[in-house]
C-alpha cells in the first residue's frame, strides 16, 4: 500500500461505541472491514451447537478484525 493511500486511513475512520454485550463481528458474515479497538475489550468467540465457546479476550489498544474476503470464523462482542 502507498504511503498516500495509508495517510487517507484516519479520515476513513469511524467510532462505534458498543455497551457490553454488543456484538461487533458476527461469525458467518462477510468480511468487508477492519477494526481497531482503543480501549475496553472484546470476547472473541464461535457458535457451537450448544453454546458459544470462548477463544480468547483481546484488550484495547487493538486490531480486532483486518479485511479478508472469506466468511468471518468467529464472533466477536
Amino acid at each position: 500500500m502507498s504511503s498516500e493511500a495509508l495517510a487517507k486511513i484516519p479520515a476513513a475512520l469511524r467510532p462505534i461505541d458498543l455497551q457490553p454485550g454488543d456484538v461487533l463481528i458476527h461469525q458467518g458474515e462477510a468480511s468487508d472491514a477492519a477494526s481497531f479497538s482503543d480501549s475496553g475489550s472484546l470476547l472473541v468467540y464461535v457458535r457451537d451447537p450448544l453454546r458459544p465457546v470462548s477463544l480468547a479476550t483481546l484488550q484495547g489498544p487493538r486490531r480486532a478484525d483486518l479485511i479478508a474476503w472469506r466468511p468471518r470464523q468467529s464472533s466477536a462482542g
